[in-house]
């Protein structure tokens, strides 16, 4: 019985975590899933994005320098995913490729993509190259998440309308039911304003509930039902609900597959950054050592292993850790049990994620586009960081291969240039790199 009461906290803390996680997970599904030809499978991308998050939780809780990590799917290449597989859609769906064959080659591409990525990070992390990341310029770190935020800010626009974003298609937005456009703005506007003020790690759960029974409430008292509410894209509306193998099916048009090899370069460097940073960050939030070619090596391993499970990239957040600890995490079982629970949605309970509001999938992901905007336009009119030319100043901080271990624990720790982009992560357990 005590030892039982010992994994109370980690069990708690898991738990909020996992409902955060779940809830990132699903809307970069819709957003990887979104528009008339994909979201019929919507399935299938609630799927990769659950077997992710399980898979990539527990690799990286046994594997990660910090006890308490917390990892996933996450923003900066779920948004690229999202283009690929906009691209990919358009060339199959040109190509009279039907609907179910288009879905499967997406799915497959999230996958390739998480082994193609995991193999070379880790192969970095064996290598020991972990301190290339001071060797990246602070502007091209903090355009990377700015071009995330812009894309972010697209997706939810499409989840949202289900068309492209562009000066074209903005009329649609008014002619969308006021529960839709307002619930989605409300979440996101409440969002940016409680994360700035309220350091709570209940906040980022309770607005997620709150909304989701506010959206419910409004359905009622309009007089809403369920059906009329799919029809007007309150909700999603999917053909099949998850059957099948795990594995998708490797008959695909493999052209225009190896097509978007250009935009997977792109996530892969921006993988690779966000790890970098997302460990930096935590060392500098909680005065950990961190050994960034041992992050490399569990990061690459987690997505190669969600791969192979038919799942998508991920990898560690600062947000989501920073909140495990808030939330009373004392040893890796928080992490080994947020794995458990995601992977129990994905097993059991995929059928109830239709009924998360789309709104309140656009909010979450218009606040995390307009957060990273912010943080960059902030610190890129700021005079430190115009001072500055690399996100990682030498001697700063995260012990490497060669650095005794305890070596910098009593150094004053200055804060890097570009880390301060992980401020509103450390603030508000928001997801942002």
């Amino acid at each position: 019985m005590a030892r039982l009461l010992r994994l109370a906290p980690d069990v708690t803390a898991g738990s909020v975590s996992a409902l955060v996680t779940l809830s990132y997970s699903v809307s970069y599904a819709v957003l990887v899933f979104s528009g008339p030809t994909l979201e019929p499978f919507l399935a299938k991308g609630f799927r990769a994005a659950l077997v992710a998050a399980a898979l990539i939780a527990l690799v990286v809780a046994l594997k990660s320098s910090f006890p308490f990590a917390i990892a996933g799917p996450d923003s900066n290449s779920s948004a690229i995913l999202a283009v690929m597989a906009a691209g990919l859609t358009h060339n199959l769906t040109e190509a009279h490729v039907s609907g179910e064959r288009v879905a499967n080659a997406v799915v497959l591409m999230l996958a390739l993509t998480a082994m193609g990525s995991g193999l070379i990070v880790s192969l970095l992390g064996v290598l020991r190259r972990g301190q290339l990341v001071r060797l990246i310029p602070y502007p091209v770190c903090g355009g990377f998440l700015a071009g995330s935020g812009f894309l972010l800010l697209a997706g939810a626009f499409k989840v949202l309308t289900g068309q492209s974003l562009g000066w074209s298609a903005l009329h649609v937005l008014g002619g969308q039911p006021i529960l839709a456009w307002g619930t989605a703005f409300a979440v996101a506007l409440v969002l940016l304003v409680l994360t700035r003020v309220i350091r709570h790690f209940l906040l980022l759960p309770g607005v997620f509930v709150g909304a989701i029974t506010l959206f419910y409430l409004g359905l009622w008292l309009t007089g809403i039902t369920m059906d009329a509410a799919r029809a007007q894209g309150l909700l999603m509306t999917p053909i099949e609900t998850g059957g099948g193998t795990w594995w998708p099916s490797l008959d695909v048009p493999w052209q225009p597959l190896i097509a978007e090899w250009r935009n997977f370069l792109a996530m892969l460097v921006v993988v690779i950054v966000t790890i970098l940073l997302n460990a930096a960050g935590l060392e500098l939030a909680t005065q950990r050592e961190v050994d960034l070619d041992r992050e490399l090596r569990a990061n690459g391993l987690a997505s190669l292993v969600s791969g192979l499970g038919g799942g998508m990239v991920g990898y560690l957040s600062v947000s989501r850790s920073l909140l495990n600890v808030r939330a009373g995490a004392v040893s890796r079982a928080a992490g080994v049990w947020t794995a458990i629970v995601c992977a129990g949605i994905a097993l059991l309970f995929t059928r109830l994620l239709f009924y998360f509001p789309r709104p309140v999938l656009a909010g979450l992901l218009i606040f995390l586009g307009l957060a990273l905007l912010r943080e960059w336009a902030g610190e890129l009119c700021s005079p430190r960081s115009l001072r500055s030319h690399s996100p990682l100043q030498p001697g700063a901080h995260a012990r490497g291969h060669g650095d005794p271990p305890g070596a910098r624990r009593n150094r004053p720790r200055p804060l890097p240039a570009g880390i301060s982009l992980l401020r509103p992560c450390q603030q508000s357990g928001g997801d942002l790199p």
